[in-house]
C-alpha cells in the first residue's frame, strides 16, 4: 500500500484521500490483496473511521469483501471493536447481506466476532441484516450462543436466546460443538449460575445431554474445585430440580479429583497450537538448508564427475537429483512462508512429504558421486542407500500400527497427556 494512503487511512483523514485521488485516480486500485494491513478498509474499520470507510466503500465497494493476511474482512474488524455506524455502511454495500457470511481462517464471520468480544448492538444489526447468520457455527462447532457464554456475555446470552423465539429453535440451543458441549456444558463448567437460570427459564433445554466424553451437565460441574462449594451446591440443585441425573455419579470421588474437561480440551488445543508452531519453524530451517547445500551443489558440482569415461552421464545424473532436491525444498519454504488456505495439519502433512523427498534425493546424490569417484567398487556407496531403506520401513511399520489402532485390530495403549500430544503429532504426519 502506498505510504501516503496508508497515513490518510490510519488519520482518517477524508480530505487527504481526496487529494491522493486527485494526484492517482489509480491509487486504490493498485492496493494488494492479502497484505498484512490489508486495504484502506481494514485500517478504517480497526480504528473507527466512518466518514473515510464511507468514502472508500463509494469508490470501491469490493474493498469490503477482501480478506487482510489473517484472514479478516473489514466487517470482522468492525463487529470484533464495535463500530456500529461502519458496520453499517459495510451491511449497505450488499444489500443480500451475503457479507455477513464471509468466513476469517478459524470459520468465524463477523456475527461470531461480535459474540466472542460482546459486541450486543453490532449482532442485533448484523442478525438484522441476514437472520441466517445467527446459526452458522465456527470451524470448532460453537454458535454464537456457546461463544456468548464462553466469554461471559450475559447480557448478549439473554438476548440471543430472546431471539430464538420459536419452537424449532430447541435445536440451536441444544447444539454441540466439536468437544460434544452444549452451551449448558459450558456454562456449569464456568459456574454461571445466572447463565443456567436463563437457559432453564427459555424452556426445551437437554438437561442431560452428553459430551464426547460422555458426561452430561452435572458430571461436568461435580469435576469442579471444591472450593467453590456455595456456587456448586447453588448449580447442583438447579440441575437436579430440573431433573439432571450424572452418568459417573457412582464414581462420584473419582469424577471429583478429574480436572475440569472444558478447561482441559482448551488447554490441549492451546499445546497442539505450540507443537504445530515448534514443528512449523524446524521445517522451514530443514527446507532452507537443504536448499542452500542443493544450491552450492548445483552451481560447484564436486570434482571427479568430469572424467571422460562416464562425464556426461554422471553429470547429468547428479544435477538431476540435486535440482529435484533443490526444487522440492523451495516449494517447501514457499508453502511455509506464504500460508496458504489449507488447513494447518493438511498444509503438514504435504510439507514434510516435500522434505522426506528431498531429503531422499540428496542421500541419493552423495550415494552417487561416491560411486562415480570410487576406483574400486565397494558397499560405501550403498550406505545411504540401505539407511534411506531402514528409515523408510520404519515409517512403514508406524503407518500400519496406526491403521491397525484406528480399525480397533490392535488395543490403544494408555498415554499420559504428554504422551498423546506426540502421538497425536506422528498421526498428523502420516
Amino acid at each position: 500500500m502506498d505510504k501516503r494512503l496508508y497515513e490518510a487511512a490510519l488519520a482518517g483523514s477524508t480530505s487527504s484521500l481526496l487529494e491522493l485521488l486527485w494526484e492517482d485516480e489509480l491509487i486504490l486500485d493498485r492496493v494488494l490483496v492479502g497484505s498484512a494491513t490489508g486495504n484502506p478498509l481494514h485500517i478504517a474499520a480497526i480504528l473507527g473511521h466512518v466518514d473515510f470507510a464511507r468514502a472508500i466503500l463509494t469508490r470501491k465497494p469490493d474493498f469490503a469483501f477482501e480478506l487482510n493476511s489473517q484472514g479478516s474482512s473489514p466487517l470482522h474488524l468492525a463487529a470484533a471493536n464495535g463500530f456500529t455506524e461502519i458496520v453499517h455502511e459495510l451491511l449497505n454495500v450488499d444489500s443480500s447481506g451475503n457479507i455477513c457470511l464471509v468466513r476469517d481462517r478459524d470459520g468465524r464471520t463477523a456475527v461470531h466476532a461480535a459474540a466472542i468480544k460482546g459486541r450486543l448492538a453490532v449482532l442485533q444489526k448484523l442478525l438484522q441484516a441476514k437472520p441466517e447468520a445467527g446459526h452458522i457455527k465456527t470451524d470448532q462447532g460453537e454458535t454464537i450462543l456457546h461463544l456468548s457464554v464462553k466469554h461471559n456475555h450475559y447480557e448478549m446470552v439473554r438476548w440471543v436466546l430472546e431471539w430464538l423465539d420459536d419452537d424449532d429453535d430447541d435445536e440451536f440451543v441444544n447444539m454441540k460443538d466439536d468437544y460434544g458441549s452444549t452451551a449448558l456444558h459450558i456454562s456449569v463448567a464456568k459456574m454461571q449460575i445466572q447463565v443456567v437460570q436463563l437457559l432453564f427459564g427459555r424452556g426445551g433445554v437437554e438437561v442431560n445431554a452428553t459430551n464426547t466424553d460422555g458426561l452430561t451437565p452435572l458430571d461436568v460441574l461435580l469435576q469442579q474445585n471444591r472450593s467453590e462449594s456455595t456456587v456448586i451446591g447453588g448449580l447442583r440443585k438447579i440441575l437436579e430440580d430440573a431433573g439432571a441425573t450424572g452418568v459417573r455419579l457412582a464414581s462420584t470421588t473419582h469424577v471429583k479429583n478429574k480436572p475440569n474437561l472444558i478447561m482441559k480440551n482448551e488447554h490441549k488445543e492451546n499445546r497442539h497450537r505450540m507443537w504445530l508452531s515448534e514443528r512449523w519453524n524446524s521445517l522451514i530451517v530443514v527446507a532452507i538448508l537443504i536448499a542452500t547445500i542443493t544450491f552450492d551443489a548445483g552451481l560447484r558440482p564436486p570434482k571427479g564427475l568430469d572424467n571422460q569415461e562416464m562425464r556426461h552421464l554422471n553429470y547429468r545424473l547428479f544435477m538431476l537429483m540435486d535440482t529435484i532436491a533443490f526444487l522440492l525444498s523451495l516449494s517447501a519454504i514457499i508453502l511455509l512462508i506464504s500460508k496458504p488456505p489449507f488447513r494447518p495439519t493438511v498444509l503438514m502433512r504435504v510439507v514434510v512429504v516435500f522434505i522426506w523427498i528431498s531429503v531422499t534425493f540428496v542421500a541419493l546424490t552423495f550415494g552417487y558421486y561416491i560411486a562415480a569417484v570410487q576406483t574400486e567398487k565397494t558397499a560405501i556407496s550403498h550406505v545411504p542407500l540401505y539407511w534411506l531403506g531402514f528409515l523408510y520401513l520404519w515409517q512403514f511399520i508406524r503407518f500400519v500400527l496406526w491403521l491397525l489402532r484406528a480399525y480397533g485390530i490392535l488395543k490403544r495403549k494408555e498415554m499420559s497427556a504428554a504422551d498423546g500430544d506426540i502421538e497425536m503429532g506422528a498421526r498428523e504426519q502420516v
